[in-house]
């Protein structure tokens, strides 16, 4: 890509570096590991699942209903959400230093529905506490899923 786009600016370039590159480099030493996702045709089973109590069950079926990062949801507040509008600070969206923006995001029925749930359990602000009132642990939800998982392994 950076070798195509310096042809099209005009610079010489020797293609054939590549090559050259490869050999003296040799394989490369790392193997692709993919992450897990949960299958589509599952996703309605996995939702229903989920818990109306536990922050992370609620968090999950955040994510899960507006696709926002899971840093933003664990460290999500109500003076975030205006009218059924929730506004992620800039701190909690990915990109550069200084060129990121805070977002909106319109919350579903179901997504209003699930902030209401968490106000129950809402501490220091987050509306997805952990056990000391602090945002949510990055692992919480990946732990439930993995769990969940692993029942479902059991199950088959």
């Amino acid at each position: 890509m950076v070798l195509s786009y310096a042809i099209a600016e005009g610079f010489d370039v020797n293609l054939g570096i590549i090559d050259q590159a490869r050999i003296l480099l040799g394989a490369p030493r790392h193997t692709v590991t993919h992450i897990a996702a949960l299958d589509w045709a599952e996703a309605s089973a996995f939702y229903q699942s989920l818990g109306e109590l536990a922050p992370a069950e609620l968090a999950l079926r955040m994510l899960m209903l507006t696709g926002v990062r899971s840093n933003a949801i664990n460290n999500m507040t109500l003076e975030q959400i205006t009218e059924g509008i929730w506004t992620v600070p800039v701190e909690h969206v990915k990109g550069r230093k200084g060129f990121t923006k805070p977002f909106r995001v319109p919350l579903s029925s179901e997504a209003v529905r699930v902030v209401d749930l968490a106000r129950a359990i809402e501490q220091n602000g987050y509306l997805f506490p952990n056990s000391r009132g602090g945002p949510l642990n990055k692992m919480s939800m990946r732990n439930y899923m993995d769990a969940w998982a692993k029942y479902l392994n059991v199950s088959d």
